[in-house]
């Protein structure tokens, strides 16, 4: 009788499943529901529509800005350059091209090309506005750095712009 006890009980433990208890509980399924990925793909949709202008309004800060700086450091150079070789330097704007050039000056990575920056291409993607110094489109420093006009430059992207302002007493550059 003990062995029959023991396998009472190990039957009494033991149960049958029948085919209602083998399907999947839908809360214990692994995944998303289709309502639960149309709603998150939905939110996701709206913070886009929300975040692409003020992306493309940074991007277009950040290229009129680094523009700017760029020709204010290039006056700087070419008022440098002037001082060491003790020969004028002029830099030579294109509107049309959206390119300036620092006249017999030699590209930083090659010695072999003049010193050209053209701001329509990559980094930059801005365009020239306006050019004045003294009426003309150029402007030329000194044997001792000192330009021989004031002026202003101005350089657009995406709707911002920035002006370059050249002081004629001090040589020194300033961007707005």
């Amino acid at each position: 009788m003990k062995c029959a006890s023991r396998y009472d009980d190990f039957f009494d433990k033991v149960t049958y499943s029948s085919p209602k208890s083998r399907r999947i509980d839908r809360r214990q399924a692994e995944g998303f529901s289709l309502v639960e990925l149309s709603l998150t793909l939905a939110i996701m949709a709206i913070l886009a529509a929300v975040a692409a202008p003020r992306y493309a309004s940074a991007v277009a800060h950040y290229r009129a800005d680094l523009a700017a700086r760029r020709i204010a450091a290039d006056f700087g150079a070419a008022a440098s350059n002037a001082r060491n070789t003790s020969h004028s330097q002029s830099v030579v704007f294109d509107r049309a091209n959206g390119t300036y050039q620092i006249a017999g000056m030699k590209e930083l990575d090659s010695s072999a090309t003049n010193y050209l920056i053209s701001l329509a291409a990559d980094p930059y993607l801005v365009t020239i506005g306006t050019v004045n110094f003294g009426g003309t489109t150029t402007v030329t420093f000194n044997p001792f750095g000192q330009p021989d006009n004031a002026g202003s430059v101005t350089v657009s992207a995406g709707g911002v712009t920035k002006t370059i302002t050249l002081d004629g007493a001090t040589g020194n550059a300033s961007v707005r």
